[in-house]
């Protein structure tokens, strides 16, 4: 075979590659262009999520996106919720906060808890529990935010712990023994608000009950309320609030959107309401 042939024959294979190499190359770029738009649906997906939360029978192995694959736990619906994303949460019966389970944890996410069905509402019912390093501080296994957030209760009952046994004179309830809590993780001012949207508080032992709703004493909380119940022993405490108190002006690092917002009042309207 000549020189000049074997070359031809050379030249042949290098433009048939080529052309296989182009066709290949359109088709990854093709394949690249579908997968980038698609991008902003997955970011949009994981941004905003509703979960499902069944106790009794879910588990945490599903992925809590439909009622038939529902997770077992508030605290793998936290890990599920991405930095900066938003979920809500359906609750499709009663849940209990396990001391063993520990906290349901957020990061500066927004958050709605509700009942699956909202002309039943169900009862999240907190508990207390004590740390061995801390032996005279009472801890409340509940929700928790790093950095900033927001938390909407709607048409749900949530059931505050009864007093330790061992509850006595001296004992001491920190910010983390409350319903919401916050964890500034350095940030100076923890900006934190909370919404209950016909929310029935209970509150055993009402009367000498040392338990918080709130705990954010390095931030500034905002506070809104619609057609809430809870007693009033427990809210004239000023129990709503870890070391705060009420009030209408930025000065006091609580922040209420009326002055009315828990008031004894039957008459007063879109508010909270003692019973």
């Amino acid at each position: 075979m000549s020189v000049e042939k074997q070359l031809s024959d050379v030249v042949q294979a290098c433009n048939a590659l080529t052309k296989v190499v182009n066709n290949k190359v359109s088709e990854i770029d093709k394949a690249l262009s579908q997968a980038v738009a698609e991008i902003p649906k997955v970011v949009r997906a994981e941004g905003r999520k509703r979960l499902y939360i069944d106790q009794v029978n879910g588990s945490d192995d599903n992925d809590g996106l439909a009622l038939s694959r529902p997770l077992r736990s508030l605290a793998r619906a936290g890990s599920l919720t991405i930095p900066g994303g938003a979920c809500e949460l359906y609750l499709l019966n009663d849940y209990e906060f396990l001391t063993s389970e520990g906290r349901s944890i957020f990061y500066s996410a927004d958050v709605q808890v509700r009942s699956a069905d909202v002309y039943n509402p169900v009862t999240i019912k907190f508990n207390a529990y004590k740390l061995e390093k801390y032996i005279d501080q009472y801890f409340m296994a509940s929700f928790q935010f790093y950095q900033s957030g927001t938390i909407e209760f709607y048409r749900i009952n949530l059931e505050l712990p009864s007093i330790p046994d061992d509850h006595g004179p001296g004992k001491y309830y920190p910010h983390g023994a409350s319903v919401v809590r916050s964890n500034s993780t350095g940030i100076v001012v923890m900006p934190l608000s909370v919404r209950l949207s016909e929310v029935k508080i209970i509150v055993p032992d009402e009367a000498v009950n040392e338990f918080h709703f709130i705990g954010n004493p390095s931030g500034i909380t905002n506070l809104a309320l619609y057609a809430c119940t809870m007693p009033s022993a427990w809210k004239d405490r000023n129990k709503m609030f870890h070391q705060g108190k009420l009030s209408n002006t930025i000065i006091g690092k609580r922040i209420i959107n009326s002055d009315r917002a828990m008031s004894t009042d039957l008459n007063v309207e879109n508010t909270g309401r003692v019973e």
